[in-house]
């Protein structure tokens, strides 16, 4: 790997896989506490919504994709809200229907005209410089919130009635939340793939929450489990010709299986 970043491809692979190692397991870690992983996918299946509509009206993908994913996160959360279904049947009802949405999208348009491909799977080669500012800016923002809304967003994972009577807005801190979610999804799916950046976001978090540490250290861990993978899976994809949003989920779930051994006796 000593001249890999002489190709500005595998250059631009490899920064876009530290980003996310970084903005997934960050945001996930949250997701994970309030047992509300699933909001992932179901964002990523409506952020393809977006890219259906973007290619079918010739508008720019990088705006329509997140827009959509924004008012699906939205649309999410006022359904949870309103307690008519319980949260995992209201994701799985987003999850499904964005899927299903996307393809008569697709179908509809016609067989050439939307191409889902480089989505739905994602391709660390194929990202431009401008997906990565993309990823960049989702990063600084999502990064910018969590560290100055931390002690709120903690104590909303923990206990969503405890973060109530303390006085804290309840609704608006899960709005924040599930909205730069949706901005992370939407920005990680050119690199990952809208099947896998889940994954990436509840795996890292989930090993790092089997040594019982503490919420700040744990989340410290999910970030260093996440830059464990990409970097492990980006070499191992460039060496044997991989695709790498695969392969560094693979070595992330390899993380998974030693931190469930190393602590199986606790």
């Amino acid at each position: 790997m000593t001249d890999i970043f002489n190709n500005p491809f595998i250059l631009r692979g490899f920064i876009s896989s530290l980003v996310l190692a970084i903005l997934a397991p960050s945001i996930g870690i949250f997701l994970l506490a309030r047992r509300y992983t699933v909001i992932a996918d179901a964002l990523a299946h409506f952020t393809l919504v977006g890219v259906a509509i973007a290619q079918i009206l010739h508008w720019p993908t990088p705006v329509v994709a997140p827009l959509v994913a924004v008012i699906a996160a939205l649309g999410m959360e006022r359904v949870r809200l309103s307690k008519k279904l319980f949260g995992d049947a209201a994701l799985a009802v987003f999850l499904t229907g964005g899927l299903a949405l996307a393809l008569i999208l697709s179908a509809s348009s016609g067989s050439s005209q939307v191409n889902f491909n480089a989505y739905l799977f994602g391709s660390l080669a194929s990202v431009s410089w401008n997906d990565i500012y993309l990823m960049i800016a989702a990063c600084v923002l999502s990064l910018g919130l969590i560290t100055v809304l931390y002690p709120y967003f903690f104590l909303l994972s923990l206990d969503e009635d405890l973060a109530r009577a303390a006085g804290l807005h309840v609704t608006a801190l899960s709005l924040v939340l599930i909205l730069i979610t949706a901005s992370a999804v939407s920005s990680l799916i050119t690199a990952v793939g809208a099947l896998l950046v889940g994954g990436l976001m509840v795996i890292p978090p989930s090993a790092a929450a089997q040594f019982g540490l503490s919420f700040k250290r744990t989340l410290y861990l999910s970030i260093l489990f996440g830059l464990i993978s990409s970097i492990g899976g980006f070499a191992l994809a460039y060496t044997l010709n991989l695709p790498g949003g695969a392969t560094i989920v693979l070595f992330s779930l390899i993380l998974l299986v030693i931190s469930f051994l190393l602590n199986r006796n606790d």
